[in-house]
């Protein structure tokens, strides 16, 4: 019996050298970057939302729900034109329909006009989103680009987590947004220029037209599942980093530099990317994160505080790539990947509103059992869908 567990995810060839997997990376990364930056960045506003909306964790968390829910419906609608229509026009509708939602949500100076400019943006960002997975997906090395794109936005948003919080505490989170909107137009540009076109493609592709559909569906209902219960911990980490005895400056602080030195998973991802290795990796760095992040919603203490989001952060740089690189070998024309990646997005979507009612009711001890229960149903199913799709001929 074969070991198709084994088959690596990507292959040594002339075409993983730097040079020709440049213009995929640096279009991803910066995509990526654009498109996650309002998203995770939002944790650390959430305080001074709160503060300054006069409103409690519920009404916070349904604002990043639907922000989150308008990036997975963008990202999801998007993932079969993609193959066929412009990502670089795309790109820019996005970019700029962002800068516009930042500004917007600056100024907000009521819950109605901070969730409506929330929406906008949150498809804005999905759509850009959108434009960086596929053409990591088309790319001719999928594991390298999605590595070396992870590595990125993870240092970026590390680098954030430490400025996002000079911003806030002189001025609120309208600083958190108006700095989002200042750096928007100087990574555009490469988004723009540098996206991984599409590969040749008739009028009649579409999602209907993509192959392997029972695996991805599955994946798509187990990484949504998953992620419940990870943006709902995530969401308040600013409020639980509160709660371990931290202020806005140090919280930022540790999220910052647990982010930076988490990035080793990242750097293990990459490595990793043309050998063969089992596909235990994958549901373990899974298995790992929901367990940290049921110690994180329990966490009362400062060190233990930092420890789990050191290994929080060195599991998930470690895992995203790897399985997006497993993803993209449902298709080759990055549908697939796209419609999943957004799947698993759209879990923020139902997580931080689900998380704020949990905690209101059951406080954080209830929020540690909703992330335990949704994370072990999926990593069940996650466990056999990876292994089915590692066993799939490359394309």
């Amino acid at each position: 019996m074969s070991d198709s567990s084994t088959q690596p995810l990507t292959s040594a060839t002339p075409e993983d050298s730097f040079r020709a997997l440049a213009r995929p990376i640096i279009a991803t990364s910066t995509a990526w970057l654009l498109a996650y930056t309002s998203m995770f960045g939002s944790t650390q506003l959430v305080p001074s939302m709160m503060s300054a909306l006069g409103i409690g964790e519920a009404a916070a968390g349904r604002i990043l729900s639907f922000e989150n829910g308008a990036f997975f419906v963008a990202m999801f609608l998007a993932a079969g034109p993609l193959a066929r229509l412009s990502r670089s026009r795309a790109a820019m509708v996005g970019g700029l329909i962002g800068v516009i939602a930042n500004i917007a949500s600056g100024f907000a100076t009521s819950y109605d006009l901070l969730m409506a400019a929330r929406i906008i943006g949150g498809a804005a960002f999905g759509l850009m989103a959108a434009c960086g997975t596929a053409s990591a997906a088309s790319s001719p090395n999928p594991g390298r680009v999605f590595g070396v794109a992870s590595f990125a936005i993870g240092s970026g948003l590390s680098l954030q987590a430490f400025v996002i919080p000079y911003a806030v505490a002189p001025y609120g989170f309208a600083g958190g947004y108006f700095l989002y909107a200042g750096f928007f137009p100087l990574l555009l540009a490469p988004v723009v220029w540098l996206i991984f076109p599409n590969q040749p493609a008739g009028e009649h592709v579409s999602m209907r037209t993509a192959p392997n559909r029972a695996l991805a569906l599955s994946a798509m209902a187990a990484l949504f599942i998953y992620e419940i219960g990870q943006t709902g911990v995530y969401t308040f980490l600013g409020t639980i980093g509160a709660n371990s005895g931290l202020n806005e400056i140090a919280i930022g602080q540790v999220l910052g530099w647990t982010g930076l030195v988490g990035l080793i998973g990242g750097v293990l991802a990459i490595w990793v990317g043309g050998l063969r290795w089992r596909t235990w990796p994958v549901w373990v760095g899974l298995a790992c994160n929901v367990a940290v992040m049921t110690g994180l919603a329990l966490c009362s203490n400062e060190t233990l505080y930092e420890i789990l989001n050191f290994v929080r952060n060195t599991a998930y740089w470690f895992v995203v790539p790897m399985m997006m690189a497993t993803l993209a070998r449902l298709d080759k024309l990055g549908r697939w990947a796209v419609a999943i990646d957004a799947s698993w997005n759209g879990g923020t979507f139902a997580g931080p509103m689900v998380a704020g009612w949990v905690i209101e009711s059951s406080g954080y001890g209830g929020l540690a059992g909703l992330n335990t229960a949704v994370g072990l149903f999926a990593l069940v199913v996650i466990a056999i869908v990876v292994r089915r799709i590692a066993a799939l001929p490359h394309h």
